[in-house]
Parts: C-alpha cells; structure tokens; sequence
C-alpha cells in the first residue's frame, strides 16, 4: 500500500477512537439510574461486632460512624465517592485496625451525594489524619440527619 493511503487511515482511526473516549466519559458522568438504584459510594468498614460493648472498646469511637445493619454494628471510618480518597482513608487507619475493607453502597439522597462530592474535592488534598477524621465527622453527621433518618421515614 502507498504511504500516502496509510496515514490518513491512521490518523483517522486515532481521532475516531479519542472522540470516543470522549463521548463515553462524558456519558459515565451524566447517566441517570433508570432503576432509582441510588449513587455509588465507599463505606471504609474498620469492622463488624455483635454487640454494641465491643464497639464501645473502640478508641475514639467518636470518631467513626457506627450503623446496626444485618444484626450486626458495622464501622465506618469514611465515606466517600472517589475511589482514591477511599483507599487514602483506609491507608490512614491500616497501622489502627486489622481486617479494613472498603464496601460499595448505593445511596439515594441527592442532596447528601451533592455534599458527599465537595467534601472528597477537600479530602484529595488532605494529608493529616487529624483533618480526616474532622471532615468525615461532618460527612457522617450528614449521613445520618440526611440518609439514615430518611430512611426511617419511608
């Protein structure tokens, strides 16, 4: 084949293919669930007890969001959007805590995922733990006027 037919083709497939890689990020960020499945979040589980004296044991329980789900009292010590703030605020507590695993979540409340997405724009540039745990004390005292009282009034 002649050079002249070969670049045109090749330049040709590589606009194609980054025009593409366009369209398809911008359609991740706007999609609508058609389901009502809510917006996927990262819950940082530090763990799961039986019974609320054992999380009562926890140093600085204060700090963390305790949630009873599925007969159990579950741990949090973070929520957020980001899959990078996720694993930064498990690396902050790996020293503190044995088994910490990072579940995802689907929440409703727009209004709360609205706040949620400011919130992990402060958390990408935090770098003490102390900041840490003060901005996701207000995300989880969101979390818990906005989501989990919601819930309760359905």
């Amino acid at each position: 084949m002649n050079i002249k037919v070969i670049i045109p083709i090749f330049f040709s497939i590589l606009v194609g293919f980054l025009f593409g890689r366009v369209i398809i990020n911008n359609y991740e960020d706007t999609t609508v669930n058609a389901f009502n499945e809510g917006e996927k979040t990262y819950f940082i589980e530090i763990g799961e007890y039986s019974s609320y004296d054992d999380v009562k044991k926890i140093k600085d329980v204060s700090n963390y969001l305790i949630v009873y789900e599925n007969d159990n009292y579950k741990v949090y010590a973070g929520i957020t959007k980001n899959k990078e703030n996720a694993n930064k605020i498990k690396d902050f507590y790996v020293d503190s805590f044995n088994n910490i695993n990072v579940r995802e979540k689907y929440i409703n409340n727009e209004n709360f995922i609205v706040q949620l997405k400011e919130y992990d724009k402060v958390m990408s540039i935090i770098t003490k733990k102390d900041d840490l745990v003060s901005v996701q004390k207000i995300i989880f005292s969101n979390y818990k006027e906005m989501v989990l009282l919601d819930d309760t009034n359905d």
